[in-house]
């Protein structure tokens, strides 16, 4: 017979995955944005002005919606023809883990790619010359000023800290971009966000006068006016809600980990499995890209250096 500790365990374990799912399956601006065709195809234009003949029709939308697990969601992929495929990270939080999350995104986009057509994947075991997209990597940075504003990362620097290898692929990092081109314009969006958070402190307020400077401004004009107020709210509270998602989640993990030392009857069990939990948390929230270290340390009662040597790769006891 199932005792209620038991039980309890196994709910808890279905809400954290619940939790888990939320904080990735709901729509933020930037994949709204560039979900829209006319948006997209003005992203090209912005990395390639060389190509004056693309059209709307030229590009695919190839985002990966859910890899491996509900837990890894990338934020944009697209196809240009079949020669070329773009992936693309917006992150407000720097890391350097994004290349390592960009390799697996790619990977699993050319799967895709090739199990999409039965010509292509036999074409994998044919001894022809294999026809493959190129592919072009980006990471656009929205957070605060880097004194050192590197313009690439790459696995052998930023993932295998130096160490020789075969696998060296760029990602280009985008900061401001153009004049009036629309990374410029997305950009400029999470700088007027953030500054009217700071100023407000809340969400729905702070989304409310985001949309109205912006307009003010003609940053995101077009794209604003053809959303529904609702709507928009409701993409840009994103942040606030994945806040409270999270202190949720925290909640429940130091419960859980509570019950598990109890049941050891040891207060060393009781500490120890707290802070596996925190640990745990703090690599699922780093796999976002998008969480301040200080409020993931705030969450998860890490340190700071802690939470930066997870980000690294590093373990910790």
């Amino acid at each position: 017979m199932e005792n209620a500790g038991n039980h309890e365990l196994r709910t808890d374990s279905r809400t954290r995955e619940a939790i888990y799912s939320k904080i990735k399956v709901k729509d933020t601006v930037f994949t709204d944005l560039f979900g829209d065709a006319r948006y997209l195809l003005q992203l090209y234009k912005a990395l390639h002005p060389e190509d004056e003949s693309v059209t709307e029709a030229d590009l695919k939308n190839v985002t990966c919606k859910s890899v491996l697990t509900n837990r890894l969601y990338n934020d944009l992929g697209f196809r240009v023809r079949d020669s070329l495929i773009i992936l693309v990270e917006a992150q407000s939080t720097w890391s350097r883990a994004v290349v390592a999350r960009l390799f697996m995104y790619l990977a699993l986009t050319y799967v895709d790619y090739f199990y999409e057509d039965d010509e292509r994947y036999r074409s994998l075991y044919s001894n022809k010359d294999l026809q493959i997209p190129e592919a072009e990597l980006y990471v656009i940075y929205t957070g605060e000023r880097l004194q050192n504003r590197p313009e690439f990362l790459t696995w052998r620097e930023d993932v295998a800290h130096g160490r020789p290898g075969l696998m060296n692929f760029p990602v280009k990092v985008l900061y401001d971009g153009k004049p009036g081109d629309i990374i410029n314009h997305y950009v400029t969006y999470c700088k007027i966000l953030d500054a009217q958070r700071a100023l407000t402190g809340s969400s729905v307020k702070t989304a409310v006068e985001t949309i109205r400077k912006c307009r003010e401004l003609g940053v995101l004009k077009e794209y604003l006016d053809s959303r529904r107020s609702e709507t928009m709210i409701n993409l840009m509270t994103e942040p606030f809600d994945q806040e409270t998602i999270i202190r949720g989640m925290v909640k429940e993990e130091r419960r859980e980990a509570w019950m598990e030392g109890k049941e050891e009857g040891k207060e060393e069990g009781i500490a120890l499995g707290e802070r596996r939990k925190s640990i745990a948390i703090a690599r699922n929230l780093l796999k976002g890209g998008y969480m301040p270290y200080d409020v993931i340390a705030n969450s998860t009662n890490l340190t700071l250096p802690e939470v930066e040597a997870l980000a690294r790769g590093e373990e910790i006891e």
